[in-house]
C-alpha cells in the first residue's frame, strides 16, 4: 500500500538509506540492515501506534505446478499459511 501520494521507489537499500539519512522522508527497512544507522545516531526507528510491526508485507509464493515440493520448501509453506507465526 501506497502510505502518501509523494513517495519514492528505489531499487535497492543503500539507495533507500541514503535518501533517508539526507532528510528526504523514511523507509520501512529491516533492522539488520540499518543498525549501524541506529546505533551512530543517523536513522532512528519510528514508533507507530496503530500498527504492530510496521507496514503489511504482502509475501507470495511461486511454485512449479507439475513438481513435487521438497520437505524445506513444504515447511516453508506452512509457516505462511501459518501467518509466519510458525517457528
Amino acid at each position: 500500500p501506497v502510505i502518501g501520494n509523494r513517495t519514492w521507489n528505489v531499487t535497492d537499500m543503500a539507495t533507500a538509506i541514503a535518501l533517508v539519512t539526507a532528510g528526504h522522508g523514511w523507509a520501512n527497512l529491516p533492522a539488520s540492515v540499518i543498525g549501524r544507522y541506529v546505533a551512530a545516531g543517523e536513522l532512528a526507528p519510528l514508533a507507530f501506534a496503530n500498527i504492530r510491526n510496521g507496514l503489511p508485507l504482502p509475501v507470495y509464493l511461486r511454485r512449479p505446478k507439475h513438481t513435487g515440493l521438497g520437505k524445506a520448501a513444504k515447511e516453508l509453506v506452512r509457516a505462511l499459511r501459518a501467518g509466519g507465526d510458525a517457528a
